[in-house]
């Protein structure tokens, strides 16, 4: 394997790997995708970033085939940024991701960077677990504008302090229909997971989502099984999409 800089060349095999990752590890809707890899990574944003002198693409390689890309720039103060990261799924578990990562930090450090942060969509639970394993915490959030769309990112940062969160996790719960009852199944949350809820000790009927980052009931649940938190702006998005859509 073998990382270089990105070249005009690598244009459609970045955009292919940038896909198949996308479709592999997050939780956004299949338009919501097109609409990240094509402003992203469609021509004139590629273009754009390779002329940038302040942000870097660089692609990992093997067999004249490209497995992996990560993107970084260097931030209006001493900081460097690493904004993507996308792995084959068929790479995965290889070293690709962490070489990727490496490589790419230490060319921000060579370029000026006082320290390295990361961008990790909120829909890409794998990226924030592969950043934990390098040290770095969630250090704040941020609002990603893309196309006219907005999408909720976390910042790690490797200098970050750990802060410890008390989830709510009540053995009932009371509402103005009456005591309901939380059960064993998880919504992963932005902030915290959700907790499904019943109304009946039984848990055979499902009364709404419990988050418990405030510890309050979200019912709400848009046409794409999105769960909002009204109180907090706790959300849970869908695992999985119909493969109708893939």
């Amino acid at each position: 394997m073998e990382i270089t800089s990105a070249t005009a060349d690598h244009e459609e095999a970045v955009r292919d790997v940038v896909g198949r990752s996308m479709r592999a590890s997050f939780s956004l809707s299949p338009e919501q995708m097109e609409t990240v890899i094509r402003q992203e990574f469609g021509e004139e944003g590629f273009a754009a970033r390779l002329d940038g002198d302040r942000s870097i693409v660089l692609v990992a390689e093997r067999d004249d085939e490209v497995i992996g890309v990560v993107t970084g720039s260097l931030t209006d103060g001493d900081d460097g940024e690493i904004g993507w990261l996308f792995v084959a799924p068929e790479a995965r578990g290889e070293g690709v991701g962490t070489e990727l990562f490496e490589t790419a930090r230490d060319e921000l450090e060579e370029r000026g960077a006082e320290r390295v942060r990361a961008l990790v969509m909120s829909e890409n639970v794998e990226g924030e677990q592969f950043f934990e394993q390098f040290g770095y915490e969630q250090a704040g959030n941020r609002e990603l504008e893309i196309d006219e769309q907005v999408f909720a990112a976390h910042v790690y940062d490797p200098e970050a302090e750990e802060v410890d969160q008390e989830l709510h996790t009540p053995e009932t719960v009371d509402t103005e229909d009456g005591t309901v009852y939380p059960g064993d199944e998880e919504l992963s949350g932005k902030e915290a997971p959700f907790l499904v809820l019943y109304s009946d000790e039984d848990r055979t009927e499902q009364y709404g989502f419990f988050c418990t980052s405030c510890g309050t009931v979200a019912n709400a649940a848009d046409g794409l099984e999105r769960v909002d938190c009204d109180t907090c702006g706790n959300e849970s998005r869908p695992d999985e999409w119909d493969s109708s859509y893939l």
